[in-house]
């Protein structure tokens, strides 16, 4: 079976939607072990070249963006939501061209092993509260300084005010 991408995969009792937001304990975490995340989509099957299973969801863990984005962002998104009924897929184009400041919050979840325990979707009336969350659950700094480790060239585009208020909508 060649790699698929979907937009919606059950776990347990749950299903995973694109567009809708999910909180769960997550075992094999590296900062942040109960993600609350905007799901993206599914990954899943063997890529053809390198035989590697896959199975894995992709999303956006708010504990990695600034606590006023998030805000921001769930005010908008509580309103997308209605507009369109729920039904919103969300892919990853979508998240770089309308909320670039998400992109260092990319994260990816392993399915099928039972490191996704005590999963929940969080209704809209109560997103605003269970997103911003207290400070103790923000690692954003991290993020940041995980992308510049990694990319010397973000290093240098991050000195420029200008870019860092296009990307981050202020200051960081």
């Amino acid at each position: 079976m060649a790699l698929s991408q979907k937009n919606n995969a059950k776990q347990g009792m749950v299903w995973f939607k694109s567009g809708r937001i999910y909180s769960f304990k997550y075992s094999a975490f590296q900062f942040d072990p109960e993600p609350t995340i905007l799901m993206i989509n599914v990954i899943k099957g063997v890529h053809t070249k390198t035989g590697h299973r896959h199975s894995y969801l992709q999303g956006i863990n708010f504990t990695y963006i600034p606590r006023a984005q998030r805000s921001v962002f769930v005010k908008h998104w509580k309103s997308v939501l209605k507009r369109y009924k729920g039904n919103v897929t969300l892919s990853w184009l979508d998240v770089k061209r309308k909320y670039p400041f998400m992109i260092l919050a990319l994260r990816r979840y392993i399915l099928d092993k039972g490191y996704i325990t005590g999963l929940f979707e969080i209704p809209p009336e109560d997103m605003e509260s269970v997103v911003v969350k207290t400070f103790e659950a923000d690692y954003s700094k991290r993020a940041l300084i995980a992308a510049i480790a990694k990319n010397k060239g973000a290093a240098r585009q991050l000195r420029e005010p200008e870019l860092v208020k296009k990307i981050f909508g202020g200051t960081i």
